[in-house]
């Protein structure tokens, strides 16, 4: 069985989900808001994105 790649601790993943009530998630969603305004992410990408986000 192949050993899982850890990223660096200093290397936040954008869509990591947030325990519950983690101030972190208002900037995680307003990065992914960002990426869609830049047209990093289309609309879906930013929806399933979110979704993960918030657990749903």
């Amino acid at each position: 069985m192949a050993a899982a790649v850890n990223a660096p601790p200093d290397v936040a993943d954008p869509l990591a989900k947030p325990a519950a009530g983690d101030p972190e998630l208002l900037d995680q969603l307003e990065r992914l808001a960002a990426l869609r305004a830049s047209g990093a992410l289309d609309d879906v990408e930013f929806t399933a994105a979110k979704r993960r986000l918030l657990g749903l």
